[in-house]
């Protein structure tokens, strides 16, 4: 992935967050890498078949205010 698209997903390795010019480090161990948009299991605990990783919900909001 780019630094950006690491960006863009809130990556961070040992609490560092990519930034869209810095890239995570090529090396991140498991039990250092997390995200705050996507749902990272543990090492060893995700279950694609009955619990695959989601992606945080959000709410997206678009009003349009006028008269024609």
């Amino acid at each position: 992935m780019t630094a950006d698209e690491e960006f863009q997903a809130g990556f961070t390795c040992n609490g560092v967050k990519a930034t869209p010019t810095t890239p995570l480090p090529a090396v991140c161990p498991a039990n250092e890498f997390s995200s705050n948009l996507i749902n990272v299991p543990a090492p060893n605990q995700g279950d694609n078949d009955h619990n695959p990783q989601r992606i945080a919900p959000r709410n997206l909001f678009d009003v349009t205010v006028g008269k024609n």
